[in-house]
């Protein structure tokens, strides 16, 4: 599903609309970075010291800036600023055209990906890196890091294209602050009905970073089921409200648990027969009516969502992810609606 890539610009951010007068890009991340060649996890802490790493252009190959003919391993740092009023703005992380695999991290907390590292690499080359970046990953009002830790194995390598890089917000006249569901969840492969219930103990389930392929964060070429979950708190304040479940693209099926009550599903899940599929399942944004009676408004809700993935990436691919009022999912729909002949255009 690579060659469809790019089209989740629009897709990913279809909420904003698909006109990029919508975006205004509040960082600018062209310019210098710190460079090292080598590969040590500890060079994604945010308090690790670059100081004494090279500086290099971003974007352009870092063969043509002092490393000729290197391939292997090498990482780019860079800091920046966040003013506390974007604090409720959807912001997106847009890094251009990396070659050939990267993972990201912010502040220390890996956000996802694109690629294969070794033994099993796949250039991801010609794909677009665009991040949703978490609310719970960001520090408002002061520093921020970014790490990338990039593979290459042949030809130039690194940060090389993209005149738009750096971080957008999104103005709308609505958030997902209270209700973001963007950033880590509970991940375990396999399936087990029993984890739909509240009351499952999932401590020892790996954490994971949604919206995000598994593939990249630790499950390679992963096919099959999988299970995501996350507890929720909901406000007394609100229990006149309505809310709905959005949950972005899902790559390929999925069956969504409130409180361990199935609340919707798109298309079939099969337990005992593995599904096939032609229809591209995973290019539908998933929004589902969360019924009033199944909040607990006195202790913590469990959301828990059953993913079957038949080949390539699988997960819960793109944003956006939250819990919102009907008022705001209407107007998400008349967005969406604005987009919807262009993008089915493109799927033909």
């Amino acid at each position: 599903m690579n060659r469809y890539y790019c089209i989740f610009v629009f897709l990913a951010l279809f909420v904003c609309s698909a006109v990029a007068d919508d975006f205004d890009r509040e960082v600018n991340l062209k310019g210098k970075w710190r460079f090292e060649p080598g590969d040590d996890a500890a060079y994604a802490k945010p308090d690790y010291d670059d100081s004494h790493w090279e500086l290099i252009k971003v974007p352009s190959a870092w063969e043509e800036q002092g490393f000729p003919g290197y391939d292997g391993f090498a990482w780019y740092r860079k800091s920046f600023n966040l003013s506390d009023d974007l604090e409720k703005e959807r912001l997106i992380l847009n890094l251009g055209y990396i070659d050939d695999v990267d993972e990201l991290f912010i502040n220390g907390k890996k956000l996802g990906g694109k690629g294969m590292f070794p033994p099993n690499t796949r250039t991801a080359h010609n794909e677009l890196r665009l991040y949703e970046l978490p609310k719970s990953y960001l520090n408002f009002d002061k520093r921020n890091v970014i790490a990338i830790r990039v593979y290459d194995y042949t030809s130039h390598g690194g940060i090389k294209d993209g005149d738009d890089i750096g971080i957008y917000s999104c103005k709308e006249n609505f958030t997902f602050t209270e209700h973001d569901l963007a950033g880590s969840w509970k991940f375990s492969p396999g399936d087990d009905e029993s984890w739909a219930s509240p009351d499952f103990n999932d401590s020892d389930w790996k954490e994971i970073t949604a919206p995000g392929v598994w593939e990249t964060q630790g499950f390679p070429d992963y096919d099959g089921f999988a299970w995501y979950r996350k507890k929720i708190d909901f406000d007394k304040k609100d229990k006149d409200t309505k809310f709905i479940l959005v949950l972005g693209m899902i790559d390929d099926f999925d069956e969504v648990y409130f409180n361990g009550v199935k609340i919707g599903h798109t298309g079939p899940v099969y337990r005992e027969q593995y599904p096939e599929t032609k229809h591209f399942n995973w290019k539908r944004v998933r929004y589902y009516f969360i019924p009033s009676h199944l909040i607990r408004w006195d202790k913590d809700n469990t959301l828990a969502v059953c993913v079957y993935d038949v080949l390539g990436d699988g997960g819960i691919l793109y944003g956006p992810l939250a819990i919102v009022t009907r008022d705001q999912y209407k107007w998400m729909q008349r967005k969406h609606n604005r987009s919807k002949n262009f993008i089915e255009q493109i799927f033909e």
